[in-house]
């Protein structure tokens, strides 16, 4: 998804870090640089939603995706991102008294983009 640049209409942030693979030896790291200048992938707000606990959001290295995609979303300016949306969506969930699974996307983005996201949608 990362590579491809995938659009998620739930997104909840962007960003074009690499993946950038550290050797766990510390030998060096391993990057994959996006092929276009000025792309950028990405977030989608599925990534922070545990399914087997309801409403339990998660965020920063502890989102669901691949070992090659964390490396890319672990930067402080992603996390950060992340960590707003999951804030306002948990927000949206305590106050619409609906599970954080169940949330509306438009609704989170709408709030994100009121506190300065970028977001292109």
């Amino acid at each position: 998804d990362i590579l491809t640049r995938k659009h998620f209409s739930s997104v909840i942030t962007h960003s074009r870090y690499p993946i950038d693979i550290h050797n766990p030896k510390g030998e060096g790291t391993e990057s994959t640089f996006m092929s276009e200048s000025g792309t950028y992938y990405s977030i989608p707000y599925e990534i922070m939603v545990c399914d087997a606990i309801d409403n339990l959001l998660v965020t920063g290295r502890c989102v669901s995706a691949s070992f090659e995609a964390q490396a890319a979303i672990r930067t402080a300016p992603t996390v950060g991102a992340m960590g707003q949306a999951c804030g306002i969506a948990a927000a949206i969930s305590a106050n619409g008294g609906c599970c954080a699974r169940n949330i509306t996307i438009s609704e989170l983005q709408t709030q994100l983009l009121r506190q300065g996201a970028y977001l292109n949608l």
